[in-house]
């Protein structure tokens, strides 16, 4: 099953992404075998900072999916403010190929 993580991040964020940059990097190569997709949701305007992030991983249960987003040094760090765990069922798009039915 797939997990959608959905974060905002905390006021002034952006140093902190910097700052745990490298650790985030690592966590993320640790888990890719079980990431289906992640990255930084940015501001609207260019030059915005990063707003949030969003995480798609593949896992046997919600609490598992929650176990590896919280391992992540931005996680610690205090990144972000609030996320939102939900299942996600993908059925149609360029990442399934077209469609499932």
């Amino acid at each position: 099953m797939n997990y959608l993580v959905f974060c905002i991040d905390n006021e002034g964020a952006q140093a902190l992404r910097d700052e745990h940059l490298a650790g985030h990097l690592q966590h993320v190569e640790a888990v890719m075998d079980q990431l289906v997709l992640a990255g930084p949701c940015p501001g609207k305007d260019p030059g915005d900072p990063t707003q949030g992030s969003l995480l798609i991983f593949e896992a046997d249960s919600e609490d598992e999916a929650l176990s590896l987003f919280k391992r992540d040094p931005y996680f610690s760090a205090g990144v972000w403010k609030s996320w939102d765990v939900r299942a996600f069922l993908p059925v149609a798009g360029q990442m399934v190929g077209g469609k499932t039915w």
